[in-house]
């Protein structure tokens, strides 16, 4: 497991949302994923993180070897009070590192369109820094 997170999701109308306590890893990043249907942010409380953000800008529909294109958004580093977030349209495809030990974040995500499939995406060609890449999709 990459991460470890204690989560808290709570109803509220037709809203369906979650906070929860995550501690992300410097020798551990989360695989890319993606949190669909769901806008949210990250308040850093301690340690300091990196963070990679991607748009799928296309899917190439294979049954057994699902490939999807990811373009980077945005590359960043937060350290405690900084929030790191992320909406439907933009960089909701995101890795997550701590540079140095651990650290910590409060996320909270709020549900702001219908719920869809979540995804793992393991890159399948080489990641150049500004450049688009492809990447395997698979379903978690």
């Amino acid at each position: 497991c990459p991460s470890r997170s204690l989560a808290m999701a709570f109803t509220r109308g037709r809203w369906r949302n979650a906070t929860r306590l995550q501690s992300v890893y410097a020798n551990r990043p989360t695989p890319l994923h993606n949190h669909p249907g769901k806008c949210g942010a990250g308040l850093v409380l301690s340690g300091n993180l990196l963070v990679d953000q991607f748009n799928q800008q296309q899917l190439q529909i294979s049954a057994d070897y699902p490939i999807v294109k990811l373009a980077p958004t945005s590359c960043g580093y937060y350290q405690p009070g900084q929030m790191p977030g992320f909406t439907i349209k933009d960089g909701n495809v995101q890795r997550l590192q701590a540079t140095d030990g651990r650290a910590v974040l409060l996320v909270i995500q709020l549900k702001c369109s219908k719920d869809q499939q979540s995804y793992w995406y393991y890159s399948i060609s080489p990641e150049n820094g500004d450049k688009s890449f492809f990447a395997q999709r698979l379903a978690r």
